[in-house]
């Protein structure tokens, strides 16, 4: 596996990550849109949690598995950096980045809250 930043060029519906998948990886859109989603059982209709535009950074900050999938929704482009690089450049500049970066986690637990809430 390589520590140096890769961009990916993608075309619409190409998988990034599944739900469950090691959390080797952020990612900085750079251009086009990504959705963020939890897969319905079943094959049935998935469950949108977001949808990010250019300029975002998305990934899992203390979770070893994705707690949700993400698709790209529009053709896009990316910077795939691993987690390790990702967290070291995230201590130093926290307060910076904050604005710009959408945590996968936080997302599935308000979605999982507000389940219960309902039930």
């Amino acid at each position: 596996m390589s520590a140096r930043p890769s961009v990916t060029q993608s075309c619409r519906s190409l998988i990034v990550f599944e739900q469950g998948d090691p959390t080797t990886f952020w990612y900085l859109l750079l251009s086009g849109e990504v959705e963020l989603y939890a897969p319905a059982p079943n094959h049935r209709v998935d469950y949108r949690l977001q949808v990010i535009g250019a300029g975002s950074l998305f990934g899992e900050l203390h979770v070893p598995r994705h707690t949700c999938s993400a698709r790209v929704s529009r053709p896009a482009e990316f910077v795939r950096i691993s987690q390790q690089h990702f967290i070291s450049v995230y201590n130093k500049h926290a307060d910076h980045l904050q604005p710009f970066i959408t945590v996968m986690e936080d997302l599935t637990s308000e979605i999982a809250s507000a389940t219960r809430a309902k039930q």
